[in-house]
């Protein structure tokens, strides 16, 4: 079954000012070559603030409505955890494709918070994220 397009796969940008832009000087999102360096030689970083208290809380209350209206959205989503939909209390919830069907967790994938830092330690200009991937545990 070939899933039902709502139509903001086919945005390659943010289609909202949710978050900040990512034209333009893009040096504030830089880390520091002291970061970059602790990366490299333990292979993570942290903690890095992405988001704030009340984007986290928007972006919880959206996907709690993915998760209610789950039958609603399924032709968009993929890899959904069937055994999720048997026993809801028990299994964790684990689907792909939030991005192609929430605003804000589509534009979340071109926030500079997130890009420019991992592209710097990719050591790329630019990067693309491929999918997301949502686990809900009960």
């Amino acid at each position: 079954m070939t899933p039902t397009t709502s139509g903001l796969e086919r945005h390659h940008a943010p289609i909202t000012d949710t978050f900040p832009s990512a034209q333009g000087d893009l040096s504030s999102w830089e880390l520091s070559q002291e970061d970059c360096d602790a990366f490299h030689a333990s292979g993570y970083l942290g903690p890095l603030q992405i988001l704030s208290a009340d984007e986290v809380e928007e972006l919880r209350d959206r996907l709690d409505e993915l998760r209610t209206n789950l039958d609603r959205h399924r032709d968009l989503l993929y890899e959904v955890e069937e055994a999720w939909l048997e026993r809801p209390d028990e299994v964790i919830l684990h689907f792909l494709g939030a991005w192609r069907i929430d605003e804000w967790f589509h534009d979340l994938v071109f926030h500079p918070a997130l890009t420019v830092p991992l592209a710097q330690l990719l050591g790329v200009e630019r990067l693309r994220l491929w999918h997301d991937q949502v686990f809900w545990k009960p």
